[in-house]
């Protein structure tokens, strides 16, 4: 398939791997795996720069959410160095599996520490999640804003795109906001029907994401606290924060009446864990030259999920 313009895939845009359109929540390994545990998610055999990326990735997430992420917990990330794709392989022993290559099959485009690679396969995870009255987010993400092609790998197969675009969103929005106009559908579709507290901040200008942490800092978000400064406006009605590096911690700073009530909403629900059991996913063989045993299992699987 003819992808003229397009970059390969997401996981090699410099500015998604690296994380340059995030807030800067986690800079410890000490809070990225306060990150981890309060979302049961396990980064076995990760190194500390692997499970920073990760907990960045998920801290963003929050952030933008505004509350409890419920559909992105319970998850095992095993991390090795070997030949072979990263995939999403769907649940077993109690837990959602993923497994993350350092490489690829041949040994190249190595990036242990790439946050949107995290994010993709992450995206597959929630794609299987509860989105809304039956529907899992991929088929609402079919429903309400199927379409859009950030990349060449996106054209892969249905599943493929929700999980480039919904990383994305989260390392990358202007991709999709300033996209066409499937992608501008799909960036309203996250920013509206998703990250409903904060996803209009979702991008890389310096302003929004000041905005966000102040947000964040402010007790919106159930988990993450930032240290932020005396929020005084700007002449340009920009958010003033604080230089020192923001901190992960429950007990920081008060909570805000919402993040109060969000709490105890928590408390009192019976299963804040919400998931919808999924088949294995395709593996992420972003390879022109990918085995053609993964190709069909592609077709299979869209077919299965889809229902064409």
């Amino acid at each position: 398939m003819e992808a003229v313009g397009l970059p390969q895939v997401l996981k090699r845009d410099p500015t998604a791997a690296s994380g340059r359109c995030l807030i800067s929540a986690v800079t410890t390994e000490a809070q990225a795996n306060s990150i981890l545990n309060h979302y049961k998610i396990s980064a076995v055999d990760a190194r500390a720069s692997e499970k920073l990326a990760l907990a960045r990735g998920l801290a963003q997430l929050q952030a933008l959410l505004g509350k409890p992420a419920k559909f992105i917990g319970n998850v095992r990330f095993t991390f090795a160095t070997r030949t072979g794709y990263s995939s999403y392989d769907g649940m077993s022993e109690g837990r959602h599996q993923i497994r993350m290559n350092r490489c690829d099959s041949k040994g190249r485009n190595c990036a242990p520490n790439n946050i949107t690679h995290l994010m993709h396969e992450l995206g597959h995870k929630v794609g299987h999640a509860s989105f809304a009255r039956g529907e899992s987010f991929y088929q609402a993400y079919s429903r309400l804003a199927g379409g859009c092609r950030p990349t060449a790998y996106s054209m892969s197969n249905r599943n493929e795109e929700f999980a480039e675009v919904f990383a994305a969103f989260l390392t990358h929005p202007e991709l999709l906001s300033g996209g066409d106009a499937a992608c501008k559908r799909a960036f309203a579709f996250f920013s509206r029907d998703v990250f409903v507290e904060n996803g209009e901040l979702a991008s890389c200008a310096p302003e929004a994401r000041e905005m966000l942490l102040a947000r964040a800092g402010g007790g919106n978000a159930n988990v993450m606290v930032a240290e932020v400064r005396q929020r005084k406006p700007r002449a340009d009605s920009r958010v003033q924060v604080a230089q020192a590096p923001p901190v992960w911690d429950d007990n920081a700073v008060p909570p805000s009446p919402r993040a109060a009530r969000l709490r105890r909403e928590q408390a009192q629900a019976s299963n804040p864990w919400v998931f919808a059991s999924g088949a294995p996913e395709p593996p992420d063989a972003d390879e022109a030259e990918e085995e053609p045993a993964y190709r069909e299992r592609d077709r299979e699987q869209s077919a299965w999920l889809w229902g064409r």
